[in-house]
């Protein structure tokens, strides 16, 4: 095929093959190389080329037309300046009718070898795309290999990044680390983008549409493409950590591009495409400098990212040019960021190996620290317990040498008491003790028994002994707990000075008819400072208070006869006149009825007034 073209540009998208062949003049045509970079003119194009086949093969040829960013072609084929064949090929028409059955432009053509066919292609770009139309000639079979053998690598690169995001899920669901979710959202969507782009998703997944879909796909995908790769770059590389502002602006372009693929149908698609393509190159020269000073600063992700980011960012500036129209097509163009792919998906895989191989070792220093915190703990806890322990061996030996003590001085306390209890029993005195909880020890005399008309008085609460037959209101009832609340709350040195306020004398009313005056004294009873005991001396004089009572009775009845016998006239005349008086009061009173006037009311008090201060 000659490298050369002419080139017919048809802005109206209006003329014929008929009116094409009409223009003779060669100003109307310009000469192109076969790569056909045309721009974003938006113009039909008419390309006329010779065809000078080798005599010696066979005239069964394929033209094949490399691009993805065609709406329309035609093909007519001239043999001695007549039409002897021809096809249209819009992007919508099914697989099944087409002429060759491919998912790209491709024309089968057949000529005699001793023939030199002209060709005539009319092709129109995809609305506000730029058109780039590289034109190869093959012979059948060899086209069909190559396509096979590309069809096997993208099997390859497909398989390869759909094995590693299905990994990199499984990652996410195990260990909860979110930069395997951003890994496989990226792998998803690129590969997803990489199928589109090469038309392997009109050819198997919906033939019958055609290449209609691509567009939109295209529109939509590459955004989320650009927004999962910025994610996972933000994500692994922690780059807000180390630049803040960057993180920041990393992830507004993250919600640009995912606001870009989701308003895609609105904004359209061509238009969300062209957004993508320049935020791809942006991506590609400011993505590196960010992961070398992320790597400077300590990240070991920036060092996956150094690695990767310039053979992705050369495929993907790559791509760009070559949509832009200004790139031909070929290996950098075409087949660069599929293969850049790859290399980028073993690279960040290994990255995101290290990085768990790197938290597990991180884990395991942080289990080591712990488990020395730990040792340093237990053996502080150790030490402590010890230390702990002896104090407490030497607190109980102290308690057991206190409690014996105690018992000692209990054993001599309980002997004295008995000993008192004999002695006071021949003095004709009930004694007995009482403990901080008020009630009364087991040594108690037998004259305490026979005053509070108790047979048993062990165990016995002192308030309850004492007070038993007077009410609570009752003042002896109210003065006494409240001198029993204060008993051992008070310092033994001052028991003496509260042994003072103690109720010394009250009236005792057991279960009997008569009632007994009992008189009591307090004594403390201490050891080594703290008072143990207090004990009560009880006495009855009810006989010697009985004895006083009738002794100042037998003085009153003695004044009495003694005034009697010095004034006696005086008080027979006394009451000789008050009788008067109190029969008047009576006679008066009964001629009262039914009821007295004033008149007689104020007699009636003369006269009581008058008796009453006679007696005086």
């Amino acid at each position: 095929m000659n490298p050369w073209l002419q080139v017919l540009e048809d802005p109206g998208h209006a003329l014929t093959v008929t009116e094409v062949l009409a223009r003779q003049d060669p100003k109307d045509w310009r000469v192109e190389n076969n790569q056909g970079r045309f721009g974003f003119s938006g113009a039909s194009v008419w390309l006329s080329l010779r065809l000078a086949p080798d005599p010696d093969v066979n005239g069964d040829y394929l033209l094949h037309l490399r691009t993805p960013n065609l709406s329309y072609a035609a093909l007519y084929l001239l043999v001695d300046g007549k039409l002897r064949w021809s096809a249209e090929l819009p992007e919508d028409t099914p697989l099944h009718a087409r002429p060759f059955r491919h998912r790209q432009f491709v024309f089968p053509l057949q000529f005699k070898p001793d023939e030199q066919p002209r060709l005539l292609v009319k092709v129109t770009p995809r609305k506000n795309l730029a058109m780039t139309v590289p034109v190869d000639l093959w012979q059948t079979e060899p086209f069909r290999a190559a396509d096979q053998g590309q069809m096997l690598f993208y099997g390859v690169l497909y398989g390869v990044t759909s094995i590693m995001a299905l990994y990199a899920l499984v990652l996410f669901f195990a260990i909860r680390e979110n930069s395997h979710l951003h890994f496989a959202a990226f792998l998803f969507s690129n590969t997803l983008f990489q199928a589109n782009f090469q038309g392997v998703l009109t050819q198997f997944c919906w033939p019958e549409r055609g290449a209609s879909l691509e567009m939109a796909l295209n529109g939509t995908i590459t955004p989320f493409v650009m927004a999962t790769s910025l994610g996972f770059f933000a994500e692994f590389s922690k780059v807000g950590r180390w630049f803040p502002t960057t993180g920041r602006l990393t992830r507004y372009f993250v919600y640009i591009n995912l606001g870009l693929g989701s308003f895609a149908p609105l904004i359209g698609y061509n238009t969300a495409l062209n957004a993508s393509l320049v935020g791809t190159m942006l991506m590609g020269w400011v993505s590196f400098p960010i992961a070398i000073a992320a790597w400077k600063h300590g990240g070991r992700a920036g060092r996956a990212f150094v690695s990767c980011l310039p053979i992705f960012s050369v495929g993907g500036i790559a791509l760009t040019l070559r949509g832009l129209g200004l790139l031909p097509g070929g290996f950098w163009s075409e087949d660069y960021q599929p293969t850049s792919t790859i290399a980028m998906v073993l690279i960040l895989a290994f990255a995101l190996s290290d990085r768990i191989n790197q938290e597990r070792a991180e884990r395991e220093r942080a289990q080591e620290r712990a488990l020395e915190v730990e040792k340093e703990a237990a053996a502080t806890l150790q030490h402590k317990v010890d230390e702990r322990t002896s104090e407490l061996a030497n607190q109980t030996r102290a308690a057991q040498t206190a409690r014996a003590e105690v018992e000692d001085l209990n054993d001599r306390l309980c002997a004295s008491m008995e000993e008192l209890g004999t002695l006071f029993d021949g003095l004709r005195q009930g004694v007995f003790s009482f403990r901080q909880d008020l009630r009364i020890g087991d040594h108690w005399s037998a004259e305490a028994g026979r005053i509070f008309k108790r047979e048993e008085l062990e165990g016995l609460r002192v308030d309850d002994l004492l007070l038993r037959g007077i009410p609570e209101w009752h003042p002896e009832h109210e003065s006494l707990q409240r001198w029993l609340a204060l008993v051992f709350e008070t310092p033994p040195e001052r028991f003496e000075e509260l042994a003072e306020l103690a109720p010394s004398e009250f009236v005792f009313r057991p279960d009997t008819p008569e009632a007994m005056q009992v008189q009591l004294e307090f004594c403390a009873i201490t050891h080594g400072g703290a008072l143990l005991q207090v004990l009560c001396l009880a006495t009855d004089v009810s006989a010697q208070r009985r004895a006083e009572i009738r002794e100042a009775q037998s003085q009153e009845d003695l004044q009495l006869l003694r005034g009697l016998t010095d004034g006696g006239a005086d008080m027979v005349a006394f009451l000789r006149v008050s009788q008067e008086r109190w029969n008047s009061f009576r006679e008066l009173l009964e001629g009262c009825a039914p009821g007295p006037s004033p008149g007689q009311v104020q007699e009636l008090f003369r006269l009581a007034h008058t008796i009453k201060g006679e007696a005086r």
